[in-house]
């Protein structure tokens, strides 16, 4: 007897009555059964995420991934098993997900994820006009600077740092 299509999860066992199987001659069968009880899995384990679901931190700091566990149904604890891809780069301000993914016996696959915020300080834009030649600016689309140079050491003398992202120049 083959049996397929079977959905959920569960025990099963399986009983024929007399008269009602046949092989490829067509002989009945007598009844049979019960079977012995057949465990039917078709779920994956599941993951429960150390800590909080959304973590945030400083940019440049280190990051230590709280970690998951993973528990099946049939195969008990598949925490071991657990594999984690955690593409969090902490030098970058972003959002980041790190994804636990598992497996049972059988194959059943599960996820869950994580995400993880690098703050940092917001990005400071400069605004310079050449046609504002010998013009001190402040720097904002109002009032912009007059030379890249202008801007470079006033963003240099406010954060001690200087990171061009992007650079644009009309004419």
């Amino acid at each position: 007897v083959t049996l397929s299509g079977i959905t959920g999860d569960g025990t099963l066992r399986v009983a024929i009555a007399g008269g009602t199987a046949s092989d490829l001659s067509g002989n009945l069968a007598g009844g049979a059964g019960p079977s012995d009880t057949v465990t039917v899995d078709n779920s994956g384990p599941i993951i429960t995420l150390n800590g909080d679901a959304r973590v945030a931190i400083a940019v440049d700091t280190l990051y230590v991934d709280d970690g998951a566990t993973a528990l099946d149904t049939v195969d008990g604890d598949r925490t071991d098993a657990i594999v984690a891809e955690i593409p969090v780069i902490t030098s970058i301000v972003g959002e980041y997900t790190v994804t636990y993914t598992v497996s049972d016996t059988l194959g059943n696959e599960s996820s869950a994820t994580r995400i993880v915020v690098v703050e940092g300080p917001e990005p400071k834009f400069l605004y310079v006009d050449a046609a504002a030649a010998f013009k001190v600016g402040t720097g904002t689309s109002d009032d912009p600077f007059s030379t890249i140079g202008e801007a470079m050491e006033i963003a240099f003398a406010e954060r001690g740092d200087l990171r061009v992202e992007a650079f644009r120049l009309d004419i």
